[in-house]
């Protein structure tokens, strides 16, 4: 399918999500003061606005500008989640217009009509407690709905990420080595790149065929975005030692190993001990880190686009 006839029905496709977001849209208003609902609507545009203005920003990092504004008309409307259904509504009504601004491979048009859904579904009771800028989940439904993120599956994808140069100190002389010979590789560039992030609605694809299927994704956003240099993620179950604790999980390592990818060691915190051993249902992983025998450590998967464009070619289509 080539360009023209994915734009095409892409266009198609996010024009009935569109309508139902400007249906919702109408829903959300009535719960405010007659008044108000114009300002509103223009203030919450204005927030939009400034949010395109900073292109290139990691999804939870949101301009200083534009938070300032968000915060002063939850200050004079007094209700955040309102406010945020009716941001959410604005994104997804205009959904055909920002699309013909975005590259949007085939592949991803299927999965990011099941996550405007989801939202939709969401919207229709009303807003919920939890739609705050504090809150990580809600950013990144406001990010798929501005088309900064691309689900993949079994992860979203942000478009706007890079290796953080300080990681040539966290993980001795080889590490060191690998960040050399990348920055020697791309002139000294360690952005963009695209980045994976997990979300809890799409938890149900995390298993080994959901990330088959998500690497192949991200390897048509590398062919579609030419600049970009690889992709990146990163997670307590990239620690080489969770291979051989959780056997289930080593295919999170493998997979990339084997098509090129190499890892890089972060550092632990409290929050990597937390998400290693909360949802340990074995749990192996509880009992050695009780025991002092495991120290979840997070590590950063880099897969060059060559090699991960390379490990895709005469595999089967992505799952959409």
């Amino acid at each position: 399918m080539n360009l023209s006839a994915i734009q095409c029905c892409v266009s198609a496709s996010f024009g009935a999500v569109a309508r139902e977001g400007e249906a919702r849209l109408e829903r959300h208003l009535v719960l405010l003061p007659a008044p108000a609902r114009g300002r509103v609507v223009k203030e919450i545009e204005h927030f939009v606005r400034l949010l395109d203005e900073t292109p290139g920003l990691p999804y939870w990092l949101l301009p200083p500008e534009a938070i300032a504004a968000w915060r002063e008309e939850v200050a004079t409307v007094g209700n955040e989640p309102a406010l945020a259904a009716i941001l959410l509504d604005l994104l997804l009504a205009a959904l055909p217009s920002k699309a013909a601004q975005v590259v949007i491979p085939a592949g991803f048009v299927q999965p990011f009509l099941e996550q405007f859904q989801r939202i939709l579904a969401a919207l229709q009771d009303g807003p919920v407690g939890a739609m705050t800028l504090n809150n990580d989940l809600f950013l990144k439904d406001l990010a798929i709905c501005r088309l900064q993120i691309f689900p993949g599956r079994a992860a979203l994808i942000d478009r706007h990420s890079g290796i953080p140069r300080s990681l040539a100190f966290t993980g001795g002389g080889g590490q060191l080595w690998k960040l050399l010979r990348h920055a020697i590789c791309h002139g000294g560039r360690f952005s963009p790149c695209f980045e994976l992030h997990m979300h809890t609605p799409l938890l149900k694809e995390f298993h080994e065929a959901g990330w088959q299927s998500c690497y192949g994704l991200a390897a048509e956003l590398l062919r579609n975005y030419p600049r970009h240099l690889a992709v990146i993620g990163s997670s307590w179950f990239y620690d080489p030692r969770v291979e051989a604790i959780s056997p289930h999980l080593a295919y999170l390592r493998r997979h990339p190993l084997e098509g090129g990818a190499y890892f890089l060691r972060v550092g632990s915190s409290q929050a990597d001990v937390d998400l290693a051993t909360r949802h340990d249902f074995g749990g192996q992983r509880l009992k050695l880190y009780r025991e002092g025998k495991f120290q979840p450590t997070k590590y950063m998967l880099v897969w060059p686009r060559a090699q991960l464009i390379g490990w895709s070619r005469g595999r089967p289509a992505p799952l959409s």
